[in-house]
């Protein structure tokens, strides 16, 4: 497509062991991401969403695969080519408070990003680019000179919100931003987002375990497990007519805002544990908790397939 920003082909992420076994954290993964869009990516912990989340930003080396941002491979690139790139996709972590440095001013912090990835900049257009997304993100400029452990989880995860911005980006990786925050304080940082996804044109990769979450964010929808996409497609059709029995069972599991509701479920809900990433199951790795599973199941591999208007689910036997 002409429009489209990124391109993720076959990632696949494993990470050796000793005794020649390796953990493996994304399997064959492929999607793309058009200009302004957002992708939310759920499943459960340890399903590989933050691993996929930081081989995108080029954090983490493939084992094998292609990432391929605006036509260029970056994946190949030299790390002075991929430091002049750097600049047009920035990244944003669960943990506002252990992603800044403790002994940096916020007007340092903020300011780290532009000064190394835009040296030729004058001081004065950095202090101005400065003080500019500080105001965008909705904190004081007195806020400049104080330091991290002085602002609330939400203030800090504005304050990484405004350093990743601050180089003025076409991609935002959000990984699970707002999971560790208070759940008033959720609400503002996903509305500042929204409305920072607007105006500055923004593509957004959002990572979170939380179905609601995903559903304000997003306009497609990924589902991981085990490191493969079990699921891919726009938000209205996924989540509210799943063709994968684990996308169905993660939407039973969310707790209901509705006591009666919640009380008179009758779906069942997830049960049984992740398979270990070091021996995942053979054929669909989600066969092990999979009421469906059949022989077939055991021994095929589902691919990856449209079986609808924006919908591409993996399995034999979709509901």
């Amino acid at each position: 497509m002409s429009d489209q920003l990124l391109a993720v082909r076959h990632l696949r992420v494993l990470f050796p062991l000793k005794g020649g076994q390796s953990v493996h954290a994304v399997d064959d993964v492929s999607f793309g991401l058009r200009d302004r869009e957002s992708l939310g990516i759920v499943g459960e912990s340890g399903c590989g969403k933050s691993t996929l989340a930081r081989a995108v930003m080029n954090l983490q080396a493939l084992t094998s695969g292609q990432i391929i941002w605006r036509g260029v491979f970056i994946d190949t690139l030299k790390r002075r080519e991929l430091r002049d790139r750097r600049r047009e996709f920035q990244m944003i972590f669960q943990d506002p408070l252990a992603s800044l440095d403790p002994r940096m001013t916020v007007a340092k912090l903020v300011a780290e990003p532009l000064r190394a990835l835009r040296p030729n900049l004058r001081t004065e257009e950095v202090r101005s680019m400065v003080n500019s997304i500080i105001d965008r993100v909705g904190l004081d400029v007195s806020a400049l000179d104080r330091y991290p452990h002085e602002f609330s989880g939400g203030q800090c995860q504005r304050i990484s919100i405004a350093r990743a911005l601050v180089v003025e980006p076409k991609l935002l990786v959000c990984d699970e931003p707002v999971s560790a925050l208070d759940v008033s304080v959720q609400a503002q940082i996903l509305n500042l987002l929204k409305e920072l996804q607007e105006s500055c044109d923004l593509s957004l990769i959002f990572i979170s375990h939380d179905l609601s979450v995903v559903r304000h964010m997003s306009d497609r929808v990924m589902v991981l497990y085990l490191g493969k996409i079990m699921e891919l497609g726009d938000r209205d059709r996924l989540l509210n007519n799943p063709r994968h029995p684990y996308t169905r069972a993660l939407i039973n599991s969310a707790p209901a805002p509705d006591p009666n509701k919640e009380r008179d479920r009758l779906a069942p809900l997830l049960e049984g544990e992740v398979p270990s990433p070091i021996n995942p199951p053979s054929g669909c790795v989600f066969r092990t908790r999979c009421p469906k599973a059949a022989e077939r199941c055991a021994k095929d591999v589902p691919d990856l397939r449209p079986i609808g208007p924006g919908q591409n689910v993996a399995c034999h036997f979709p509901e």
